[in-house]
């Protein structure tokens, strides 16, 4: 058996989020699967190349996000940890999934 070793627990949910990606003039959509105090998974069918530093907004128009840290990463799925609040508003337009 093997030992959870998350410091916060996770919660499945399935929610549509953006993510900012570095100085990208677009946003990246997708769908949180869990979330924590400290962190999510998220799941982006589009095919982008992430930086090391990412910002998670939950809605459209940046009110709610946090900058994230990629911990990992998967053909269609990336780890987030939550650093802090996001700081700025989000570009306008977005890449469907």
């Amino acid at each position: 058996m093997t030992q959870n070793r998350r410091k916060y627990p996770r919660r499945d949910v399935d929610c549509i989020c953006w993510i900012g990606a570095g100085d990208a003039p677009q946003l990246v959509e997708g769908n949180v699967r869990n979330i924590s105090e400290g962190g999510a998974k998220v799941v982006c069918h589009a095919q982008i190349d992430l930086p090391e530093t990412v910002d998670l907004y939950m809605t459209r128009d940046g009110r709610v996000g946090r900058r994230c840290k990629v911990v990992w990463r998967s053909d269609d799925a990336v780890g987030l940890m939550f650093l802090a609040k996001a700081s700025f508003q989000p570009p306008d337009s977005t890449v469907e999934i």
